[in-house]
């Protein structure tokens, strides 16, 4: 070290100690997974956001599948929970885009739905998995654990 005063080299080393301490935290934090919901029931998006946040994930919310398409051209997400009702661009159309596209081929979608369990369970919707309506939250993190192999 240069020609500083005892103090300052102690002051100097425990800050370099407490840095790369800090930097090994930081490279230890799990990686918070990015989830989007797409759902036009503002209940329906309030109550998973709600759910999810508090089991760590990082939510981001569609209105409908023409905005999931928007928000999927912006920003990368580990997991899709696509509603199949929807205005503009319902869940059917928005998750055959998403499985169409190089970008978004591989991210899991669990498709949402109460009208469309047939069009799922006969292969017409591209989904990774499926959720009938009305489900549990409990029920919802079981299909999202066994989408991200948690």
């Amino acid at each position: 070290m240069r020609d500083f005063p005892d103090h300052a080299r102690v002051k100097i080393a425990i800050y370099k100690i407490m840095l790369c301490d800090k930097l090994l935290i930081m490279e230890n934090e799990p990686k918070k997974i990015k989830i989007l919901v797409a759902d036009d029931e503002p209940t329906m998006r309030n109550a998973l956001r709600r759910h999810l946040v508090e089991n760590n994930f990082i939510v981001v919310e569609a209105n409908n599948g023409k905005e999931a398409l928007e928000k999927t051209a912006n920003e990368q997400f580990d997991l899709i929970i696509l509603d199949g009702n929807m205005p503009e661009m319902n869940g059917i159309d928005a998750c055959k885009r998403l499985k169409s596209s190089p970008r978004t081929q591989n991210i899991p979608i669990l498709f949402s739905t109460g009208t469309h369990i047939n069009d799922v369970r006969e292969g017409k919707v591209p989904a990774d998995d499926y959720i009938e309506k009305p489900y549990t939250f409990n029920m919802l993190m079981v299909k999202i654990k066994e989408l991200l192999r948690l």
